[in-house]
């Protein structure tokens, strides 16, 4: 079986997937691994996709009989390491056979998922190509920088707003500058450093009124 490319997964974005893979994402989730001493998409123990596929048979039956079907090649396909059983045995005494680890490359876990032809087995794969695409697709570059003259116009135009905003609050008053330019207003009005507006002047009433 050809080993997947050497792909450097993202720190985030696989963790937000469609709804269909919800349940099975929880399960056997595709993530970061060493193999063969390369960094790329797969999984950290393929005891994980043992549930997420119900395979009737026990684990250990199970990955052996695929890597012997399958050709998988250790450092390639697959690695394996060896932590301590930490659990009690018979007689109260801690400790037993070491556990094996499988990590598996994700074109390995894909495979394994489609040969066992049913439908888990479809979904689990479908998921595992959503996070594969995922991995691959080409960032989103960042949009360039403004030019020089760009970033004058902006300056430029920044500038014309606070001064129409200023000649309308020293005329007729802020809430005058608010109503009829709400979008500036709500932007640079309460920036703009400008006197006071202007007192309104009191009308001379006749005598008697």
């Amino acid at each position: 079986m050809s080993n997947g490319e050497n792909v450097e997964p993202p720190s985030v974005g696989l963790t937000t997937h469609p709804q269909e893979f919800h349940a099975i994402a929880s399960i056997c989730t595709a993530t970061e691994v060493e193999i063969g001493g390369r960094r790329q998409l797969g999984l950290r123990d393929a005891r994980d996709l043992h549930v997420g596929l119900n395979v009737g048979r026990d684990f250990t039956t199970w990955i052996k009989g695929r890597i012997e079907e399958y050709g998988l090649v250790e450092g390639r396909d697959y690695e394996v390491s060896q932590s301590p059983n930490l659990g009690t045995g018979n007689g109260g005494h801690t400790g037993g056979s070491p556990t094996k680890t499988y990590r598996l490359t994700l074109s390995v876990a894909k495979e394994l998922a489609m040969v066992e032809g049913n439908e888990i087995g479809k979904l689990v794969r479908r998921y595992f190509l959503w996070c594969e695409d995922r991995a691959t697709r080409p960032a989103v570059p960042p949009p360039p920088e403004p030019t020089l003259a760009e970033r004058r116009l902006r300056v430029m135009e920044r500038i014309s707003a606070i001064r129409m905003v200023d000649q309308i609050r020293r005329t007729k008053g802020p809430q005058a500058a608010a109503d009829s330019l709400p979008g500036i207003y709500a932007d640079v009005g309460v920036r703009v450093i400008a006197s006071p507006a202007p007192p309104q002047q009191e009308m001379d009433l006749p005598p008697g009124k």
